[in-house]
């Protein structure tokens, strides 16, 4: 095994170690060492950039078409990834999504007023739908409205009673809403 190899660019013996791994290498490294390589990134950077762009330009939906089949042959590993990535830094995203709000404000606000002024009709009625399932369950949001009060300041007891109330009072529509029956 090659303990040792000369750089191709600055002739000095170096350790392997010293050299990038290249499996198409006669040893299974590259011939220049990792200094000489980076140097020769920094010194190229923008070329080497351009040369991706345009073979990923030319060939982009290759990439998309490999890039989708891999989706749909890994999918549930991926989505057990994101779920893991998700619970692994729960704090962080939460944290960089508070960031975003307050640095997007403005924009978010405006977004939001966009969305109600066309989507005016749909959100309507989705309101309504979902007042009247509070009412005709007798949910608690519903039982603290019809009191005027926030749920922090009331007592447990007094929606049940509320809730018994109003149930009676339906109870009682219904009972007088029936035909009388003859003796």
């Amino acid at each position: 095994m090659i303990t040792q190899k000369k750089c191709s660019k600055c002739g000095v013996v170096k350790p392997i170690e010293e050299f990038w791994k290249n499996k198409h290498g006669k040893d299974g490294h590259l011939n220049h060492c990792i200094i000489c390589s980076k140097k020769y990134y920094e010194e190229h950077k923008n070329e080497i950039n351009q040369r991706y762009k345009r073979y990923y330009d030319e060939h982009k939906n290759e990439y998309k078409q490999s890039h989708k089949q891999y989706r749909e042959k890994h999918k549930d590993e991926i989505k057990k990834q994101k779920k893991r990535y998700r619970e692994e830094y729960k704090d962080e995203i939460k944290q960089c999504k508070k960031q975003y709000r307050e640095k997007h404000k403005d924009e978010i606000k405006k977004q939001a007023k966009r969305y109600h002024k066309e989507h005016r009709s749909e959100l309507n009625q989705r309101h309504k739908q979902y007042y009247r399932t509070l009412v005709k369950k007798l949910d608690d949001i519903y039982i603290l409205q019809r009191l005027g009060l926030k749920k922090s300041q009331t007592p447990k007891e007094l929606i049940e009673t509320k809730r018994l109330q109003l149930q009676i009072k339906r109870y009682m529509k219904e009972v007088t809403a029936w035909p009388l029956l003859p003796n």
